[in-house]
């Protein structure tokens, strides 16, 4: 599992600021695990109509849209307790964009 993309998915739940930061970096697609991508989409749903993200807001879109396993909702909470910090959220989302682009380039 990606640290970088743990800690970005994290962070843009603990800070809104870090989604905005990340926002122009990276889109859903450069997410390699699946509860990220899962968790990233619900986050950008919210922002874009203008609520919040944070743990509760972000476990409630992800079970609206039913693709939150039991497994997913419990590692929502686990990345608010596990984020190291939501203030290198840009620096997270470059390592997961240049993640992204090797795993292209070595399909």
């Amino acid at each position: 599992m990606s640290e970088a993309e743990q800690a970005l998915v994290g962070a843009a739940i603990l800070d809104p600021r870090a989604y905005d930061e990340a926002a122009d970096v990276v889109s859903v697609e450069d997410f390699a695990v699946a509860a990220h991508r899962t968790i990233w989409s619900a986050v950008s749903e919210l922002v874009a109509q203008g609520t919040t993200p944070d743990i509760v807001t972000v476990h409630q879109r992800v079970q609206e849209r039913g693709e939150g396993d039991a497994a997913t909702l419990r590692y929502i909470g686990e990345l608010s307790r596990s984020t190291p910090s939501a203030a290198n959220a840009r620096s997270y989302a470059r390592i997961v964009q240049r993640e992204s682009i090797r795993r292209s380039v070595a399909r």
